[in-house]
């Protein structure tokens, strides 16, 4: 089970998606284990964007958009560079430029080269891979916006992640 509360994040540390995952006996349904989900919560859904990308997306892509800068940036990133060990450069951006600063800095300090950008329009450009984050409210709205309002280059990979739409 998984919850989305992305308010929490402007109270403090605690991330906007809280999750659980029970583990039941397979012969009589007894629960076995109760286990904190969060973290395979964003593995999972990271996968899932990877597994797009590893059949969806050119071959050899060095850099990587990430429009959004939310909890789930930096694991969409880990898992893209696991099947695409080409990326060499992820550009970050958010609506709030402090956010993506933050999220290139937490890279950077991972060993990724991670920039935070201003300037969209040239980023999309610029990246041979782009992944998008937007809640579930927002998805289909924003996403329809960003892909005709900034087409990526042609033969290049737009992937529109929605880690609360599940």
């Amino acid at each position: 089970m998984f919850t989305s509360f992305p308010a929490n994040l402007s109270r403090g540390n605690m991330p906007a998606v809280q999750a659980v995952c029970v583990l039941f006996d397979g012969f009589d349904g007894r629960p076995l284990a109760v286990i904190d989900g969060t973290e395979v919560t964003h593995w999972r859904t990271a996968a899932d964007s990877a597994l797009a990308t590893k059949f969806l997306a050119p071959p050899n892509p060095e850099t990587m958009l990430v429009v959004g800068a939310g909890e789930m940036s930096r694991w969409l990133v880990r898992a893209h560079r696991t099947v695409r060990p080409s990326l060499q450069r992820v550009l970050v951006w958010n609506r709030t430029a402090e956010r993506a600063s933050e999220v290139a800095k937490e890279l950077a300090r991972e060993g990724i080269e991670a920039v935070p950008i201003s300037d969209l329009d040239a980023a999309t450009r610029a990246a041979d891979l782009i992944t998008t984050l937007y809640s579930i409210a927002r998805t289909a709205h924003q996403g329809h916006q960003f892909a005709t309002r900034r087409p990526p280059r042609p033969g290049r990979r737009l992937h529109p992640s929605n880690p609360r739409g599940r």
